[in-house]
C-alpha cells in the first residue's frame, strides 16, 4: 500500500489536508501557514473532501510555478517538499510541510494555525508569539489607525521615557514588524508591508 493511499484512508486531520485542485491557491497557502505554525503536515492536491481522487491538472512548469507562489507569499519563506504521485492512474500533487523554527509563518500577510481539520487565523495571539509587551501592542494598534509613529508619540501613549521607547521600537524593527523611515529628528516608524499587522488585527 503506497503512502498516499494510506493518507486517503486516514482522511483529513490535524496533519492531513485534501484540496480538489491547484485553483484553490489561497486555501493551500493557508494550510502551509497553519502546518508551519503548528506541526508537520501534508497537503494532497487532486483529492476531494470525500477522499475521491480526481487528479490535478499538471503541466510542464506546474511544480516550479507552485514552488514560486509559495516562496513569494510566505513570510518567513517556506520551502516545502513538493512531489507528483500517481494514484489510480491519476496524478496528485503532494506538499509536505515541516514545522517552522521561525514562527509565526504568514501566508498573504496573515498567520494561521491548525486546529483539528481546519485552519484558524491568528490575531492578537500572533503578537503574543512574538513576545511583545502591552506597550508595543498599543503602538501596533496606533500604527494601524494612524499609519506612522515617532519616538515622542510612543513616549506619550505608552507613558515611558525616551530610552525605553527607543529600545522597544528597535525591538519591533528587529522582529520585522515595523521599519524606520528618515534620519535624525525626522525619524518615524511604519508597519512593514510584508507583515500586514493591520490585517492581522482587523478581525479582532
Amino acid at each position: 500500500m503506497t503512502e498516499i493511499v494510506k493518507l486517503l484512508k486516514r482522511g483529513e486531520s490535524e496533519k492531513i489536508e485534501f484540496k480538489l485542485s491547484l485553483s484553490q491557491m489561497n486555501k493551500i497557502m493557508e494550510s502551509i501557514s497553519a502546518f508551519s505554525n503548528t506541526n508537520v503536515g501534508t497537503i494532497v492536491i487532486g483529492v476531494s473532501d470525500k477522499r475521491k481522487v480526481v487528479g490535478a491538472d499538471i503541466g510542464e512548469r506546474t511544480i516550479e510555478n507552485l514552488a514560486n507562489r509559495i516562496k513569494q507569499n510566505t513570510d518567513p519563506t517556506v520551502y516545502p517538499s513538493i512531489h507528483v504521485k500517481e494514484v489510480n492512474d491519476k496524478h496528485v500533487v503532494v506538499i509536505e510541510v515541516e514545522e517552522s523554527e521561525q514562527k509565526p509563518v504568514l501566508a498573504f500577510g496573515r498567520a494561521y494555525k491548525r486546529v483539528g481539520k481546519s485552519n484558524q487565523k491568528l490575531g492578537y495571539e500572533y503578537l503574543e508569539q512574538l513576545g511583545l509587551n502591552e506597550r508595543q501592542k498599543k503602538a501596533i494598534t496606533y500604527l494601524k489607525e494612524h499609519g506612522k509613529i515617532d519616538r515622542k508619540t510612543y513616549c506619550n501613549i505608552c507613558g515611558v521615557g525616551k530610552t525605553v521607547a527607543h529600545e522597544e521600537l528597535a525591538d519591533m524593527v528587529n522582529k520585522e514588524l515595523i521599519e524606520m523611515v528618515g534620519k535624525g529628528r525626522g525619524v518615524y516608524y511604519i508597519l512593514r508591508m510584508k507583515r500586514t499587522i493591520s490585517g492581522q488585527l482587523a478581525d479582532n
